[in-house]
């Protein structure tokens, strides 16, 4: 008998982790990924979503926060640790205490190099981005309860705060609160069930999205603080929200694993009368629906099933199914 080529293959045991947390860069070329087990990764969307680097998981609880300052990207999560990473080897460059426990919620403004946390004491804490990491400024009014979701207005003027049952809007300027809306539980409910708002979004326009724990996406007017519009989009949890730079396109990411999109447009009667209207639904995931990025023309998501989805929003495409999406598997290299 001729000579065999034996070829060993060995097996190890891998576990894919969800997805927490997502941001992309300014110009929407570069996205950065969180996962549960504390895994970051970087992909670049300019170049047919390329993963351009990973770092393995780190010991200690994953971000739940990512957020882009220019080039510059941080991350916090609940060991209350500020985070800076080194793009070029994907690494710690700097890490500082947020001095206010778990961050549930960072967010960085448009205008200036500030950057924000909400924590676990019931603070937001504005800090100052210098060349070699972060400088603790102050604090904004503290509230009784912790502060879950974060959004700064596009101008830089003022900041919009989620937590239980009440979102609060802030003067950036001042630190003092301007604005309290008291969320809806929903028909039906229980007086002693609690709202959690999960997420929430300040448009140019001054008009606030909220995502809460009733399964409704609610938007208000950030002015007076009254509510313009309700959408009731699941029987569960909204976790994510995103929008457009323009603020006419919103996507909204629900715990029965839907993508639902809204659009600011106007009606066949009158041209001139716009509203907030829900538009398409995709199911591309089976679980919650814990990320969303929404760029020009397409929609990103990521969960607990493990997919990173990029979903596509063309007028072409007609099918709400997998098969016009692109899902990017969670296995490693």
């Amino acid at each position: 008998m001729g000579e065999l080529k034996v070829h060993r293959v060995r097996f190890f045991d891998y576990l894919p982790s969800g997805v927490r947390a997502m941001a992309a860069s300014p110009r929407g070329e570069r996205l950065a990924v969180a996962r549960e087990d504390g895994a970051l990764e970087l992909f670049n969307f300019s170049d047919h979503y390329f993963q351009e680097k990973v770092r393995q998981p780190a010991e200690g609880p994953g971000h739940g926060g990512l957020c882009w300052v220019g080039q510059r990207l941080f991350g916090a999560g609940l060991n209350g640790e500020i985070t800076e990473y080194d793009l070029d080897l994907l690494r710690p460059r700097f890490s500082t205490s947020a001095y206010g426990g778990p961050v549930w919620a960072i967010s960085s403004s448009p205008q200036k190099p500030r950057w924000r946390a909400g924590c676990e004491d019931g603070t937001v804490k504005m800090f100052e981005i210098l060349d070699e990491g972060l400088r603790f400024q102050r604090n904004l009014d503290r509230q009784k309860g912790r502060v879950l979701s974060l959004s700064w207005h596009p101008g830089g003027g003022l900041i919009a705060a989620g937590m239980v049952d009440m979102i609060r809007i802030f003067d950036a300027h001042t630190g003092h609160a301007t604005r309290r809306l008291l969320v809806e539980r929903g028909a039906g409910a229980l007086k002693s069930r609690e709202v959690v708002v999960w997420s929430l979004v300040f448009l140019p326009d001054h008009t606030v999205v909220s995502g809460d724990s009733a399964g409704k996406v609610q938007f208000w007017d950030g002015h007076t603080g009254t509510l313009i519009r309700s959408h009731l989009v699941s029987k569960w949890d909204v976790l994510a929200l995103s929008a457009t730079q323009d603020g006419c396109s919103l996507v909204a990411g629900t715990s029965e694993g839907t993508v639902v999109q809204f659009q600011f447009i106007s009606s066949n009667v009158d041209q001139d009368n716009k509203d907030w209207v829900r538009t398409r639904t995709f199911k591309n995931h089976s679980h919650d629906v814990r990320a969303l990025v929404h760029l020009e023309g397409a929609v990103v998501s990521g969960g607990v099933d493990t997919q990173l989805v990029v979903r596509p929003l063309l007028d072409k495409v007609e099918k709400n199914t997998r098969e016009s999406a692109c899902a990017g598997s969670p296995s490693p290299h």
